[in-house]
């Protein structure tokens, strides 16, 4: 890669491009878009389902703290490892080998979540079992980032790489808005029910989680069948398996080969791609512990505003569930216009722009809560998730699965993701213990110089704006601003895009 070479670099036309119908776009949307679906519904539900929980086997109390964190860390565990695991696959054995099973793993641990036994348990083994399901769970959901990453980053369905990723990312905040809303629908309809007798939650709880299964279970054989992707066959292989076969065959070990050729210390080239994945990782762990700080305790969070108590168990359930909902809506209207930035401002500018002005909200919030209305906090609430979905939520995810290169693409953006999820893990335990130490106003101003740090390190993360996929093949991510800006215009105007790649340049062009 390090050549001076001229080579001629494909056009966004040039692409192979799907002829699909709009039928064909639907159903590519449905499949890739489920796994991101399933997991905003389940990790939502567990700030609804862990207050049930409290009331049914801890005599219409709560759980206790580190009980309670344990659970919540589950799926993070099980997230970090199915990352990684999938992200390695993916790229050793191509797309359509692996797409489908990390759906079967999350279906798989649901259902056993929602089997849990009525009686018998001690509150041990109830924790217990609900954190072991919850680590399977979590491995499926976990493998389905680096898998629709790099699925919807290599399929053209004639629009931007930025739009296709992140209109199907939007069905995160979907999957969460939809087990609101469902909650709200079980709490109005259980309400007689749970007031007489509090047993009666194993029905809602039991329900929400079993819903959420329908939209993976009818598209698991889809994702199975799933077509490699253009991009792998071009730039990678056609030919892969786990069992040692001719040399055309790609298996494992020329994945780990790949990777460690692509990031290493040895040249200054291979340290950039060192530094950018650093940077991604870095950037989604910090992201982490404040989005998981606050939807894995929103019930919480709630509450210590004034929006989710009640005069009964029922009203508190109820007016939390009501808080939940919008709330979420704000985070899909922030996600939504998040589908049009990276293209017009770039992505570097959005993630950091707006983790900025997330940090400046975590400030406010912290500096006016307790001394300011339920209606004011609300305000800021809902500001601080619309800036934190448009900028950071957005561009973690989507800057891994499009800034390295094919062969590497899964891995990088399974680390990055794993990288993330051990942030989750690490907000899970820790909120609790904040929370109770310094109160809500404490973990704010934690969550304020988070956000700050994240807008730091992404300063070190190359633009991808206006590049295709055989540009990033090629490393021109790394190029000067200006003679990316000046090869983009070029081939804007149908001029020749022959160009010298030359690796030498100073490091500092990365951040231009």
């Amino acid at each position: 890669m390090a050549s001076t070479e001229p080579v001629h670099l494909l056009s966004v036309e040039d692409e192979d491009e799907r002829e699909i119908t709009l039928w064909g776009k639907v159903k590519f949307f449905a499949i890739s878009s489920v796994g991101f679906f399933s997991e905003g519904w389940i990790n939502n539900n567990l700030s609804f389902i862990l207050p049930m929980i409290g009331y049914l086997y801890w005599n219409g109390g709560s759980i206790p703290t580190l009980p309670q964190d344990t659970i919540k860390a589950g799926l993070s565990i099980g997230m970090i490892v199915g990352q990684i695991t999938f992200g390695i696959f993916g790229d050793a054995l191509g797309r359509h080998k692996v797409y489908g099973k990390e759906l079967a793993f999350t279906l798989f641990g649901t259902l056993m979540i929602v089997l849990m036994p009525w009686n018998g348990l001690s509150q041990n083994g109830i924790v217990g079992w609900l954190t072991i399901w919850r680590v399977v769970t979590g491995f499926g959901i976990g493998g389905d980032y680096p898998m629709s990453g790099s699925l919807t980053v290599e399929t053209k369905l004639g629009m931007s790489r930025a739009k296709l990723v992140l209109t199907s990312f939007t069905l995160y905040q979907c999957g969460s808005l939809g087990t609101a809303i469902f909650y709200l629908i079980l709490i109005a309809g259980y309400k007689n029910q749970v007031e007489a007798n509090l047993w009666n939650l194993q029905y809602v709880w039991r329900l929400m989680l079993g819903i959420g299964m329908i939209p993976g279970m009818l598209s698991l054989y889809e994702r199975l069948t799933m077509n490699e992707t253009k991009p792998y066959e071009r730039y990678v292989a056609k030919e892969t398996g786990l069992a040692r076969g001719d040399h055309h065959t790609r298996g494992l070990n020329d994945q780990f080969r790949d990777f460690l050729e692509y990031f290493n210390f040895k040249t200054a080239e291979c340290r950039r791609h060192v530094v950018t994945l650093t940077c991604t990782s870095l950037s989604w762990f910090l992201f982490d512990i404040a989005i998981y700080g606050v939807s894995l305790n929103q019930s919480n969070i709630l509450a210590g505003i004034g929006f989710g108590t009640g005069a009964t168990k029922w009203e508190t359930l109820y007016n939390t569930a009501v808080g939940n909902v919008i709330i979420t809506i704000f985070s899909i209207l922030g996600i939504v216009i998040s589908i049009y930035l990276p293209d017009v401002i770039g992505r570097r500018a959005q993630i950091i722009g707006f983790a900025l002005l997330t940090s400046l909200m975590y400030a406010i919030w912290a500096g006016v809560q307790g001394k300011t209305g339920t209606g004011g906090l609300m305000v800021l609430f809902a500001l601080s998730q619309i800036f934190l979905q448009i900028g950071p939520n957005a561009c973690t995810f989507l800057i891994p699965a499009e800034v390295f290169p094919t062969r590497v693409r899964g891995m990088g953006h399974g680390i990055s993701a794993a990288s993330g999820k051990c942030g989750a893990l690490l907000t899970a335990f820790a909120f609790g213990q904040l929370n109770s130490t310094v109160g809500l106003p404490g973990a704010l101003g934690l969550f304020c110089g988070v956000m700050f740090l994240c807008a730091v390190v992404s300063w070190w993360i190359p633009e991808v704006r206006g590049l295709t996929l055989d540009d990033i093949e090629h490393d021109l991510q790394y190029l000067a601003r200006s003679e990316r800006l000046a090869l983009i215009k070029r081939r804007r105007q149908g001029q020749d895009s022959d160009i010298e790649i030359n690796n030498s340049s100073n490091d500092k062009d990365m951040v231009a």
